[in-house]
């Protein structure tokens, strides 16, 4: 299978020939704080067993808003490892709190300006046609050699993270506006102040709620966002540079409206703490690399020739410039760059609706890993009364190691060693507490973690995708891989950074023990992959190094290189290989004892490569003397021959010895050893990171459910990874300068990718073991790991193509088949699921930014010049092309398919998305029996309704027709539409302007004609329904108490009008005051107030239901018109207990009960 590797270009952002420091754009950054970076895993690849992660969280509360919006409080969990530059967020390693919202922006380039478009497009256009004609001109060109280094041609990069949304979004300049990925139907409002940049945001999404970020638009001074003050780099030679300007990258959500005017809030609290010295600031190692000539002419020629003043390269040889780092290549030196910003964090301190608030409460002691404070409490409150409280259980990591590990990196870390230390204990979250309003215990959650010790976060002990491998004796992070120099090989580091899975287990979550007395405990494996996706396709070998087949036969050399073997005396050599594909080669010989002016007549070693034809050995290649050249192998089988020729003195020759020879090859490609196992095929690479293998669940410590999952596949007796990696990590920039590779050590920055997870699995099988009736049930899932690239004509070999993001392609579900286990033990497809995508609205532009990279000066012209500072040159320059892509992705139809012994019934769905919106136009439903059925929707779109377009409001389905469809045909069963106003002076029933449905039609089948179902005649100021009126003329009455948040009477045959006011009010204060008391006195005094309004005389006609509640909790009471009034009662922990009637102490008519273990 193809394997495909990244081979990222860098930006320099600044091209600064007198200084030293060379600079690229990847030491230009701030790392995002612990809390933020958190949450980032979560948002372009949700929790999914196709990246073999699985849903560990422990819900808190649930804030119900409206009936589209409700805000979940949870604690999750990531399953899928822990990097060692990872901080811990404010919960705990591995663990975040549920998102609450914030918008992330990561800056490419500089911070966008949107007040310059035309400069912008203009700038694109005209750095395309320079680039493209420098590329092969041999004059310089003025205008990028004035604007490469000032002009920003990359758009940045948004992220949305929100409790019920997740998307990313960037400014197209040619549309003037934003464009989401995946494409929907939300609204991004930028403020812009007077420079063009952004101050905050707003959000409305299809339902026309509206998401406030950094600031509100009322009397709401607040200004929440996390200000990124200053961020320092440092370098091992103690080269101390300002890093960022000034700036904020994240804007924290401090309200939302919603389209019935109910109002959230949210407020923050200052989460950072000053260090007084740089011993004590949080630092991060954001940059390891080395130069290395790639041959000799580094040492010997054009590069070397160069003298220096007062630090400044001067010019002699033919290419410029050339910095101290560069000279020091010969020396291999390591050159690492540190981070130290200053971050003014938030955390979350309260969420505010109505009546209720959710407290978050922040640790008082410094946490002593990182300089903030933890979450230590959540507080659930109504009208400011204590319900319930969860507290934190905190401890660290390592803290059970008093002597540290003998890492190497801790020398190797310069001026850091009291920041290396300082980085080795992690926030450890032990548990998690419940507590009634009393302060009583009411249950527990307790976590096990894998036992072990575990690095500093400056530790180099990881492997390749930034996971401890438990290599403490690595003195730096550049890996030992190979690269070709001269006629040899040559190592670039000499880090081990090998996957090892169990050191990258240590400190993961292994079990959660329950409140009840069951039990849960995981267990998880490395990734793995079978295959690269990259739009640059660079084919690679083995993990992170080309491959390299090397031979070496020294003189009177008696044993096989390889394998130790003895040689025969004749001294023949044989080597069989094989080639996946088509594979370019670097072939490399060189051959003692050769009669150049004959070759391949009396040479010490004749070496011939003979390719298997139809199952026949033919002659590929014959090299008889030094040669390097690069051959095409097609694919298939080689066999590799080399035969001494020529005689020693003893044995009747001219020469001493019998010579030797050395055979080098060296290929970017995937080669699999013929001796290799099938069953274990050398095409299956490990990847840092875990998935899940295996859950089970447990009662009393005895097993009930085990669930294993595998992610492989066997085809033709041979086994598969089904894992796709995205996104390859960078290890070098081959020719960074002409002649010089360059090779990194941080492979992957901390806190600066979007997704959790770089691996997408194809097909994950799942067999729970049920050991109460030792029954297993399989399940298989295949999912989209390899959505197809959009192709583009812009790639060339002067430039490449950036892979365009499209993470929400991935990951979707397309098959599953369900297994049932005969007696035999052999399983038999029951069900297939099947599901079909489709897409619509494609937005590629090829034009959308471009990163440009000053690389080489070429001489050009001495000619009149006096010194080298006259002398003339041009700039090579590197660089790549941002297309924009998105689209509006969706399940087109779905199959189900049920096997039983005698027949097949199959059932499917297809959902039909026709219009230019991204809504659901219509639904068909085809069951077993050919029959028909179809749904159709219409929105506002299609209802030409403009004030619902311009408030958002385009997902709610106005109407809904429901068709039966038999051979030809068709029965309307049912014809909705819900009316709502069209302009503003329509708006009849509420005083709020607030676009609220007027009715509901509905069709009458059996007259053929439209009938008015219900009118919705009066709202109040929060957009709760006052009174309706049905389609025989019956009005009722709803009376909203506890501040408009509850119904407390339902009077059925009365209007608002035939209600006094003062009756109102009566039972509303009383609603009001059993609120804030919260008293079995105030809710006797409210069902006392209701009783009172039923009873009433002027009600005597009328149908009056009555309820009471504590808000956070429940129901209290309901009094039909019967007069029978239901008791609910509830337990310390909040959880229903008992209905009795009439009263507290009456007769249980329902009792509940649960089992705690205490």
């Amino acid at each position: 299978m193809k394997k495909n590797i990244i081979i990222c270009l860098l930006l320099l952002c600044n091209w600064l020939y007198s200084q030293n420091q060379m600079k690229d754009s990847y030491l230009g950054f701030t790392p995002k704080t612990p809390d933020i970076s958190s949450l980032g895993k979560y948002i372009d690849k949700p929790i999914s067993l196709s990246s073999g992660s699985v849903n560990v969280s422990v819900p808190i509360y649930t804030l119900p808003i409206n009936s589209n919006i409700s805000i979940p409080i949870n604690l999750q969990y990531n399953t899928q490892g822990i990097k060692v530059s990872e901080v811990a967020s404010s919960v705990g390693q591995g663990w975040n709190l549920s998102p609450m919202g914030t918008v992330t922006r990561s800056i490419r380039g500089k911070r966008d300006n949107y007040n310059d478009s035309p400069f912008y497009l203009q700038s694109i256009a005209t750095a395309k046609n320079s680039l493209m004609n420098n590329s092969t001109g041999v004059n310089t060109d003025v205008w990028l050699d004035q604007n490469a280094e000032n002009v920003d041609l990359e758009p940045d990069e948004f992220n949305v993270s929100l409790f019920n949304m997740n998307f990313k979004f960037f400014y197209d300049f040619s549309s003037h506006k934003f464009v989401s990925t995946p494409l929907n139907n939300i609204k991004i409002i930028p403020t812009l102040n007077n420079y063009g940049n952004i101050v905050d945001f707003k959000i409305i999404d299809g339902s026309g709620n509206t998401y406030f970020f950094g600031k509100s638009d009322d009397n709401d001074s607040r200004f929440e966002v996390i200000d990124e003050v200053s961020s320092t780099s440092i370098s091992n030679d103690s080269a101390f540079s300002s890093g960022t300007d000034p700036q904020f990258n994240t804007w924290l959500l401090v309200k939302i409206t919603t389209n019935d005017n109910k109002t959230v809030r949210f407020y923050y609290d200052d989460n950072s703490i000053s260090a007084p010295d740089l011993t004590k600031q949080d630092v991060y190692l954001t940059s390891q690399y080395k130069y290395f000539a790639n041959n000799f002419d580094f040492f010997n020629g054009k590069y070397d020739v160069v003298s220096w003043s007062s630090g400044n390269p001067v010019v002699i040889g033919n290419k410029y410039p050339i910095s101290s780092e560069i000279a020091k290549t010969k020396d291999g030196k390591v050159y690492n760059i540190y981070s130290a910003p200053v971050t003014l964090d938030k955390i979350i301190k309260r969420i505010v609706y109505e009546n209720t608030e959710i407290e978050f409460i922040k640790s008082t002691i410094a946490r002593k890993d990182f300089n903030s404070y933890s979450l230590d409490k959540i507080k659930i409150k109504d009208n400011n009364n204590l319900v319930k409280t969860y507290q934190l259980n905190h401890g660290y990591f390592n803290v059970e190691f008093p002597t540290p590990m003998n890492d190497f990196s801790r020398s190797n870390n310069y001026i850091f060693t009291p920041n290396f230390d300082r980085a080795i204990p992690r926030l450890k979250l032990d548990g998690v507490s419940e507590y009634d309003k009393t302060n009583q215990l009411i249950s527990k959650h307790n976590f096990e973690y894998f036992p072990g010790q575990l690095p500093s976060r400056l530790s180099f002990a990881q492997d390749f995708f930034g996971y401890y491998n438990g290599h403490t004796e690595n003195t730096e992070l550049i890996p030992n891989i190979n690269f070709k120099y001269a006629n040899s090989v040559k190592s670039a580091g000499t880090a081990n950074r090998a996957v090892r899975e169990d050191y990258s287990k240590i400190g993961m979550l292994k079990k959660i023990t329950y409140p009840t007395e069951g039990s849960t405990e995981f267990d998880y494996e490395n990734h793995t992959y079978q295959a690269i996706n990259d739009i640059n396709e660079v084919v690679i070998g083995n993990l992170f190094s080309m491959e390299t087949k090397y031979v070496f036969f020294a003189s009177e050399q008696a044993s096989d290189p390889n394998t130790g073997e003895q040689l025969p005396p004749e001294m023949n050599y044989e080597m069989n290989w094989e080639f996946e594909e088509d594979t370019s080669v670097d072939l490399n010989t060189q051959i003692e004892q050769v009669f150049d002016e004959n070759h391949g007549a009396n040479n010490s070693y004749n070496i011939i490569i003979y390719r298997k034809v139809n199952g026949n050995w033919q002659i590929f290649t014959l090299m008889s003397h030094t040669i390097d050249k690069t051959v095409f192998f097609p694919k298939g089988e080689y066999l590799l021959t080399a035969h001494r020729d020529v005689l020693t003195v003893n044995e009747g020759g001219l020469f001493d010895s019998a010579g030797g020879f050395t055979l080098m090859m060296s290929f970017l490609g995937p080669v699999k050893n013929n001796q290799q196992p099938n069953t274990n095929p050398e095409s299956i690479q490990n990847a840092g990171g875990l998935r899940i293998k295996s859950i089970v669940q447990k009662e009393n410590n005895v097993e009930l459910l085990r669930t294993e999952y595998s992610y492989n596949e066997t085809v033709g007796g041979k086994v598969y990874s089904t894992g796709m990696l995205h996104g390859y990590p960078l290890l070098v920039t081959e020719n960074f300068y002409e002649g010089i590779n360059k090779f990194y050590g941080v492979i992957d920055y901390p806190f600066r990718n979007s997704s959790s997870s770089n691996i997408i699995y194809g097909q994950v099988t799942e067999i729970s073991v049920d050991q109460q009736n030792n029954k297993k049930i399989k399940k298989e899932y295949f999912f989209e790991n390899n959505a197809p690239l959009e192709a583009t004509d812009m790639a060339t070999i002067e430039h490449r193509t950036r892979t365009p993001y499209m993470g929400w392609k991935l990951g979707n579900l397309k098959k599953t088949l369900f297994y049932k286990q005969n007696d035999n033990g052999n399983y038999t497809l029951i069900q297939k699921d099947t599901i079909i995508y489709d897409r619509k609205n494609l937005v590629l532009n090829e034009n959308f930014g471009v990163r440009i990279e000053p690389r080489d000066r070429v001489l050009l012209s001495t000619f009149g010049a006096t010194n080298p500072d006259d002398y003339v040159y041009k700039t090579d320059y590197k660089f790549e092309y941002y297309p924009l892509f998105s689209d509006f992705s969706f399940e087109s139809k779905k199959k189900v398919t049920e096997l039983f012994e005698n027949k097949t019934l199959i059932t499917s769905v297809d959902n039909i998305y026709s219009n230019p919106h991204y809504q659901l136009s219509n639904k068909k439903t085809t069951f077993p029996d050919n029959s028909l059925s179809e749904i159709s929707y219409a929105y506002a779109y299609e209802k030409g309704n403009q004030l619902m377009i311009s408030k958002n409001l385009v997902e709610i389905p106005l109407e809904i027709i429901t068709n039966k469809m038999s051979g030809n045909n068709t029965k309307v069963l049912s014809k909705t539409e819900t009316v709502y106003p069209k302009t503003t002076a329509e708006i009849i029933n509420n005083t709020n302007q607030l676009v609220l449905p007027l009715s509901v039609i509905s069709y009458d089948i059996q007259n053929n004609m439209l009938s008015m179902e219900v009118t919705y005649d009066k709202y109040d100021s929060k957009g709760n329904l006052q009174q309706y009126t049905t389609k025989a003329g019956i009005s009722t009455t709803i009376i909203w108490g506890y501040d408009k948040t509850q119904p407390i009477a339902k009077i059925e045959g009365a209007k608002l009008s035939d209600i006094s006011q003062s009756l109102i009010e009566t039972i509303v204060d009383a609603s009001i005051s059993d609120a804030q008391l919260g008293t079995s006195a105030s809710e006797q005094a409210l069902i006392n107030a209701l009783d009172l309004f039923r009873n009433n005389s002027s009600f005597s006609g009328f149908q009056i239901s009555t309820y009471t509640y504590d808000p956070l909790i429940g129901v209290r009471s309901i009094t039909p018109p019967s007069g029978i009034r239901e008791v609910y009662i509830y337990d310390t922990a909040n959880r229903l207990k008992e209905i009795r009637e009439n009263s507290a102490t009456g007769k249980i008519l329902k009792e509940y009960q649960y089992n705690y273990k205490n």
